[in-house]
């Protein structure tokens, strides 16, 4: 009986003994037949790695400019000037340059050691400062933010869907227009901007009306006028434009505290600082020169 037992208990290690040989026999099998590991040199391996950090790192910039237009097309939605995106552009765009000239003055008062402004030129940056201030936080992408931005490209894209799209895009090849068309041109122009209803781009016609090229195709001026002293016919224009545009968006282009023609006059005279523009004609212009402009100015307004 004792003997069966042993040969049992041996035949039982001898199984556990081939079993354990057979499994280790498989597991090295399975080693052999696997397919070998492709070994990638460091220097791909660090190549890959700058691969998907420039591609990260352009995804975020490319979601932080679409995050830039989404806020900048929000600015444009409260209509200060117009329903129409690309002229509330362009009015916005001149109204932060009051902000740019004010602050070269500011700079410049600074900057000169023997310019003492008195207490009513102060009294003007201050409040010149406060309004620049605040639009800036109301526009902070408009003001501090346009150039991560293609602005150019976000123009001609407004601008396209706009009843202005023609103008526009014949205004991009103004330099490549003949002589008669660019008179023809701005013709079209002046009139759009007098027809704007708008205070910045009247303002804009004050600015562009002062060079020759655009003002010549005004022939009809000199009629207004009797005049063929086109310096002085250039003159009235000017003047009577930035009149018009004291009769729109609350008077901002005329206003004391907003207009940067008073912020000059104030800078050259003390007795101009606290005066709108009207106010301050009718002090420095003569009767006759006064009423020129406003006959221009009913001229401007029968358009």
């Amino acid at each position: 009986m004792r003997l069966k037992l042993t040969i049992m208990l041996l035949v039982l290690i001898i199984a556990y003994a081939w079993m354990r040989e057979a499994d280790s026999d498989v597991q090295k099998l399975q080693v052999k037949t696997q397919a070998p590991k492709t070994l990638v040199p460091p220097r791909k391996q660090h190549e890959k790695k700058n691969i998907k950090i420039k591609e990260d790192k352009q995804q975020l910039e490319q979601q932080k400019k679409e995050k830039l237009e989404d806020d900048f097309y929000h600015e444009l939605s409260a209509q200060r000037y117009s329903k129409e995106p690309v002229v509330e552009m362009i009015s916005l765009a001149w109204e932060l340059e009051k902000c740019n000239k004010y602050k070269y003055y500011d700079t410049r008062k600074n900057y000169y050691k023997n310019f003492v402004l008195k207490q009513k030129q102060k009294h003007m940056f201050e409040a010149f400062d406060t309004g620049c201030q605040n639009f800036k936080k109301n526009y902070p992408v408009l003001s501090q933010s346009m150039e991560k931005l293609d602005a150019k490209l976000l123009f001609i894209s407004l601008a396209a869907s706009s009843p202005y799209a023609d103008l526009v895009q014949r205004g991009m090849n103004y330099k490549k227009m003949t002589p008669v068309e660019q008179r023809e041109f701005n013709d079209e122009m002046a009139i759009a901007l007098l027809k704007s209803n708008n205070a910045q781009l009247l303002l804009v016609f004050v600015k562009i009306s002062s060079e020759e090229t655009f003002f010549r195709g005004l022939l009809e001026l000199e009629e207004v006028l009797r005049s063929a002293n086109s310096v002085y016919i250039q003159m009235i224009a000017e003047q009577a434009a930035m009149l018009l545009s004291c009769q729109f968006n609350a008077g901002i282009s005329c206003k004391a505290e907003s207009s940067v023609y008073m912020l000059q006059q104030c800078i050259a005279e003390e007795a101009a600082c606290g005066l709108d523009v009207e106010t301050w004609f009718k002090m420095q212009f003569t009767a006759a020169h006064y009423r020129d402009v406003e006959l221009m100015l009913t001229y401007f307004k029968s358009l």
